[in-house]
């Protein structure tokens, strides 16, 4: 074990999770543990895992990185949770298995790994959406949201930011269910936000998939076929058997404006729902802060900055600035 190095208590160090690492992976940043007021590494960079390695990762203690590692941190976990993680069945949900995992990350992974898989299934494998299974994946997340808000930030950590339509109607769906936390929806309320933002671009299956792979301008045709996506997704939820007004409107209406520029029907103002705007603030959100062939993915903040400018007069004020406040108290930005 290298010489145990001592650094000042300071704000620059970020709690982590290890518990992905296994015997022959490489730490490629300094773990560090806190001792009394200070921190201290106890695993170095470059240190390929052993079984005394794992057993120091093992041992309780909370383990940090330093800020400016993060990020690396993360792209590490998330290449371990793709490769690692795996799903939860519909029995094992049903038989409470979930509850086995002592940690809301472990939680967390497995939720978000499942629903994927689910959206995966109907987007490349074109079979029928489990719609029980799905909306029982997702009721985890709300009973987590309401148990605790600052979970936010953990499945924020949790989200891939590929460009697949399976990643973004899940990464939707978890956005607008915080969002919908935030301003305090029911139980209720947040079951039927779930689904409708889950299935919001389910109809963009329906579009030649050519389309979104291009990194050119797109022509008017091609743009024409795309803003075909909502009515598609509205009739592919007719046909599951989704009756309720709220989540089907919302389906129909993601990529309504109040300004009455949107599509399909051109809408505005309090023809558009609340409920409705939530979706549409996440998938603009979610589709700016992710990668997409066509442009580079910005940062949270940047994003922030940009929905509030540059739709400033498309999107009701009182979401943008929930989804701002979301991540103020969230981030402390």
């Amino acid at each position: 074990m290298p010489k145990l190095k001592k650094i000042e208590l300071s704000k620059s160090f970020r709690p982590i999770d290890v518990s992905f690492f296994k015997e022959g992976d490489t730490i490629t940043f300094d773990c560090y543990v806190q001792r009394f007021y200070g921190f201290v590494i106890v695993i170095e960079a470059g240190t390929v895992i052993a079984q005394k390695h794992l057993k120091i990762l093992q041992n309780g203690a909370r383990h940090y990185v330093v800020c400016t590692e993060y990020e690396e941190y993360l792209q590490i976990r998330s290449h371990a949770q793709t490769t690692q993680v795996k799903s939860i069945t519909k029995k094992e949900l049903k038989n409470d298995v979930l509850a086995c995992y002592e940690t809301t990350d472990a939680k967390l992974d497995v939720l978000y790994r499942s629903a994927i898989e689910e959206m995966e299934k109907f987007f490349e494998e074109d079979k029928k959406i489990d719609q029980e299974y799905l909306e029982e994946l997702l009721y985890n997340y709300i009973l987590l949201f309401k148990k605790d808000a600052s979970v936010f930030r953990l499945i924020m950590n949790t989200m891939s930011r590929e460009d697949r339509h399976a990643v973004h109607a899940v990464n939707v769906a978890l956005l607008s269910l915080a969002l919908g936390n935030f301003f305090n929806y029911t139980l209720s309320q947040m079951k039927f936000l779930a689904l409708a933002a889950v299935l919001h671009d389910i109809g963009e299956k329906e579009v030649d998939g050519g389309i979104y792979a291009k990194s050119a301008p797109l022509s008017h045709a091609e743009l024409e076929q795309i803003q075909t996506h909502p009515s598609h997704s509205y009739y592919l939820a007719l046909e599951m058997g989704i009756a309720n007004r709220a989540i089907l409107d919302a389906i129909k209406s993601h990529h309504e404006f109040v300004d009455g520029s949107g599509y399909p029907e051109g809408l505005r103002g309090q023809r558009i729902s609340d409920f409705t705007q939530i979706i549409t603030v996440s998938d603009i959100f979610e589709g700016m802060s992710s990668k997409r062939t066509y442009r580079n993915k910005k940062s949270a903040l940047q994003t922030l900055k940009t929905i509030k400018t540059e739709f400033k007069n498309k999107l009701r004020p009182k979401i943008v600035e929930g989804l701002i406040r979301l991540f103020q108290e969230s981030y402390a930005l």
